[in-house]
């Protein structure tokens, strides 16, 4: 286990409407930086950060996961939030220890309600 200072350590949150792809943008950055081997789906219930089953049986996200990856040499933590306003306290509690946000909008869909919230 590599161990990090504290200045080479990123935490940034993902945040948007509910469905607007920010799980599958984590999946493939973990894909992409060898966090992990296999390329996850959420609506296979295969995806790293929905590993909770009701997350893999309702396709969303409900609880927020730290995502960990290496690049170059820093160590990110992408923060999955759930996009459904029921857990809003999920988003908020990721907003707490986040130095950066990506926001995720749905190309078809644009700025909607959730994404407009966690702006």
């Amino acid at each position: 286990m590599e161990l990090f200072k504290l200045d080479e350590i990123r935490n940034t949150i993902l945040l948007g409407h509910n469905g607007c792809g920010k799980t599958t943008v984590s999946e493939s950055i973990l894909f992409t930086t060898g966090a992990i081997t296999r390329l996850g789906k959420v609506d296979e219930g295969t995806s790293t950060s929905d590993y909770d089953p009701d997350e893999a049986k309702r396709k969303m996200s409900i609880n927020l996961s730290v995502l960990p990856c290496q690049y170059k040499k820093t160590k990110f933590n992408f923060l999955d939030t759930p996009g459904y306003i029921d857990f809003i306290a999920e988003v908020r509690a990721g907003l707490r220890v986040a130095d950066g946000a990506l926001i995720v909008v749905e190309a078809a869909s644009g700025v909607e309600v959730g994404t407009e919230r966690s702006w």
